[in-house]
């Protein structure tokens, strides 16, 4: 099995609250994966989303040390106080892990079909960046295919699958109908326009959008009736929000409690917002005032637990072609090894061949011609006595106990 190691944090062994100090998005990711690199580990890659961060690493010399202080000094905390909320694998523990992640089956959203994206996304950056060779290129082919063979063969993926539909789910849960509310997107990237979907088909009829980029938050708002805002003027832009659902990509919050008590001197009604950013766009604190309800990813965890079940039959499925998917690289790597094995067997035939070959020489008169013909028959003959025993080999490596076959192998040709 391929050299991996992981080491990460989700929202099954972290909160939010410590999930957001651990988050690498953007250009957090490639300073991280730099930090790692000079501090001695040859690669690795990273996978960070609002659920989960990741470092998947080539295990070596000193790396779980400098990538455990990496995690210590990033979340400004002792390995100590970090240690149970992080979970570590090695070897096929970590490749399974990463199939399982990959397929949605680790999500918050149990099928969540984002996550492969996020993976593919990791991946390819630490290959494009360099901090990751043609190993960690392999893991991230045999990954692709194990999730691609989880969406299509089970029912995984099917119904509500991501972080935004559970957020409107929840909405849902608060208000009943959404028919006649009014939601303002706090950001216009991948998860608010899907977000927006969501909100629309459940009977939202205007949805707003502020984002840093007006351009964008228009764009966005102008396909769902709604308005376009800058981020500066969100205060105004609320006003007439019942929901606010955030998700930003900011490093801080952008939901301060200033702006939200301003905010609530021109509203008679509450207020509800969805943060759905790691880290959070939302203060925590304001929660505190009065009429303000604030909904985070921890508060979407059961929510999402609600929806787990009914998919509990698809999530074995699923398992099962995580661990055929982990035989399958199992039996390719030890064919792959094969290669010295039968290097020594043709290396053994050649000095036969060359062995006799000069007894027959000396006993004889041949040309150059000759000599030449005599040897093309020898390999031709030699070619085709090994190719039997070659593919034996192969397909008994794949069905049968690999170290038996291989050593029946070398017992049979004396090797």
């Amino acid at each position: 099995m391929a050299s991996l190691a992981l080491v990460g944090l989700s929202h099954a062994s972290a909160p939010v609250a410590l999930r957001e100090r651990l988050a690498f998005a953007g250009e957090r990711r490639l300073e991280a994966q730099q930090a790692l690199h000079r501090a001695g580990v040859a690669e690795l890659a990273i996978v960070s989303t609002c659920n989960r961060s990741e470092i998947y690493y080539l295990p070596g010399p000193g790396a779980r040390e400098a990538v455990d202080q990496f995690l210590a000094t990033s979340s400004n905390m002792s390995l100590d106080e970090l240690e149970s909320s992080l979970y570590r694998h090695d070897e096929e523990a970590a490749l399974a892990h990463l199939f399982r992640v990959a397929s949605g089956m680790e999500s918050l959203v149990l099928g969540e079909t984002q996550i492969l994206g996020q993976v593919k996304e990791a991946f390819e950056a630490a290959l494009a960046s360099g901090h990751a060779s043609s190993s960690f290129g392999r893991i991230y082919q045999q990954t692709l295919l194990c999730a691609k063979a989880v969406r299509r063969d089970t029912e995984l993926g099917r119904g509500l699958t991501s972080v935004a539909s559970i957020a409107v789910q929840l909405a849902r849960s608060i208000f009943g109908s959404l028919a006649g509310r009014r939601v303002l997107l706090v950001g216009a990237g991948e998860m608010c326009e899907l977000a927006a979907t969501h909100f629309h088909d459940a009977g939202v009829s205007v949805i707003d959008c502020a984002n840093r980029t007006e351009a964008k938050a228009e764009a966005l708002a102008s396909r769902f009736n709604g308005r376009g805002w800058p981020l500066d003027s969100l205060a105004l832009a609320a006003r007439d929000a019942d929901i606010l659902l955030c998700s930003t990509g900011a490093s801080s919050a952008v939901i301060t409690p200033p702006l939200v008590r301003e905010l609530m001197k021109h509203r008679s009604s509450p207020l509800f917002l969805i943060d759905i950013a790691v880290p959070r766009d939302v203060d925590p604190e304001v929660n505190r005032i009065p009429e303000v309800f604030v909904y985070d990813m921890d508060a979407l965890q059961k929510v999402a637990q609600e929806n787990r079940s009914a998919r509990e039959r698809a999530l074995s499925q699923a398992e099962e072609i995580v661990l055929s998917s982990l035989e399958a690289v199992r039996r390719d790597e030890e064919t792959a090894s094969l290669g010295p094995l039968i290097a020594s067997f043709r290396q053994r035939t050649s000095g036969v061949k060359a062995e006799e070959l000069e007894k027959l020489f000396r006993r004889g008169d041949f040309s150059d011609e000759q000599k030449k013909a005599v040897e093309r028959t020898f390999d031709l003959v030699l070619n085709k006595l090994m190719h039997d025993p070659i593919i034996t080999l192969r397909e008994g490596v794949k069905r049968d106990n690999p170290s038996r076959v291989v050593q029946a192998f070398r017992d049979f040709f004396n090797l």
